[in-house]
């Protein structure tokens, strides 16, 4: 329990990123995230975005999210998809029914071990409703 006291404890410091979206809406880096979807899903190179920023990935996983029927269409038409309907943005299968992007904001997401994958940070899922 000592984590999740240092984790609410820490003093959030205020860092400016770089603005993420164009005036129209659209990602700036939208031509990046569709070769590193392309990398992903046609070349089976399925660690790419990994190697992104944290807040980029975030980006990332929105763009793919608004983006996934037409990308499909483009380099994949022959690929049926089936999305479900989720408030969250997935990074993994063990977000699916977790509320705690809800209840703590995204930023809690990135010391969960779903985000990204990586197994030796805790496991921060939040028991919610399965929506699928």
């Amino acid at each position: 329990m000592n984590w999740i006291k240092r984790l609410f404890n820490k003093k959030a410091e205020t860092k400016l990123d770089a603005p993420s979206l164009n005036i129209d809406g659209s990602f700036i880096n939208a031509d990046k995230f569709e070769g590193i979807w392309v990398a992903e899903n046609v070349n089976g190179n399925y660690g790419a975005s990994k190697s992104l920023r944290d807040n980029d990935y975030i980006d990332y996983h929105i763009w793919e999210d608004q983006n996934s029927s037409e990308i499909y269409k483009k380099h994949l038409p022959n690929t049926m998809v089936i999305r479900g309907n989720n408030p969250n943005i997935i990074f993994h299968g063990g977000c699916l029914g977790c509320i705690s992007q809800r209840n703590n904001g995204i930023d809690r997401c990135k010391g969960c071990q779903y985000f990204k994958g990586n197994w030796r940070k805790p496991n921060l899922y939040v028991e919610g409703e399965m929506l699928i």
